[in-house]
This record gives C-alpha cells, sequence and structure tokens, in this order.
C-alpha cells in the first residue's frame, strides 16, 4: 500500500482478498441456503461507489481549505446518517413527526419580560 498526495492506492492482492472474502461469505450463503447472494453482492458493490463518491468529495473539500465547507459537508453528513438511523427505526421516536401530541421544539424562542412579569393582556 502506498500513499501519495493523501490518496492510498491498493495492490491487486489487496483488492483481490477483498473480492476473495466476499466470496466466500456468499459461498457460505449459497451452502447454508440464507438467500443472501445477491444481498450481499449488490451491499459489497454499493459500498465501493459510496467509498469512491464520498472520497471525492471529502477530497474536494479538504482541499478547498475553507473552514466553512468543512462544516457545511459536517452537517450534510450528520443529516444524512440521522436519517439513516432514524428511517430504520421499528417504532416512531416521541415528539416526532409521527407523534400526535404536542410536539417539543429544539430551538424556542426567547421571550424577554421586564423584571421577568408577564402580562397576557
Amino acid at each position: 500500500m502506498t500513499q501519495s498526495a493523501g490518496v492510498i492506492a491498493l495492490s491487486p492482492w489487496q483488492i483481490g482478498l477483498a473480492v476473495l472474502l466476499i466470496g466466500l461469505v456468499v459461498a457460505v450463503s449459497a451452502r447454508q441456503a440464507l438467500g443472501l447472494e445477491r444481498d450481499l453482492l449488490v451491499g459489497a458493490l454499493r459500498a465501493v461507489v459510496q467509498l469512491y463518491v464520498v472520497g471525492l468529495i471529502l477530497g474536494a473539500v479538504f482541499a478547498s481549505a475553507q473552514w466553512y465547507w468543512v462544516l457545511l459537508m459536517l452537517a450534510v453528513m450528520t443529516a444524512v446518517a440521522t436519517q439513516a438511523a432514524v428511517s430504520r427505526l421499528k417504532q416512531p421516536i416521541p415528539g416526532g413527526p409521527q407523534h400526535r401530541g404536542p410536539r417539543p421544539s429544539l430551538v424556542r424562542p426567547a421571550v424577554c419580560h421586564p423584571a421577568g412579569r408577564h402580562d397576557p393582556r
């Protein structure tokens, strides 16, 4: 494994080992009649494509050397991870979008009253 300009180059034997391990898992699934072979192969291909695309995006963000791009990327990654986690929940989160009662807000408007008194009239 060599590294130049922040890129990690994988040798043919490392890629071969990864393919061999995926093949081993697919073979075990077929031998045990689990029916997961297609899902395993699609998942492996998706992982490769997603890691490649994320690597390109992060490379561009860090190459720009602008703090606001890094913060934007952090916010986007957090939002996507949160959405992925919430979509896998079996039961809705209390106070979430499926909840029918009053919703607690994360951001509440600040209301200042003189001397701490509030007169609703």
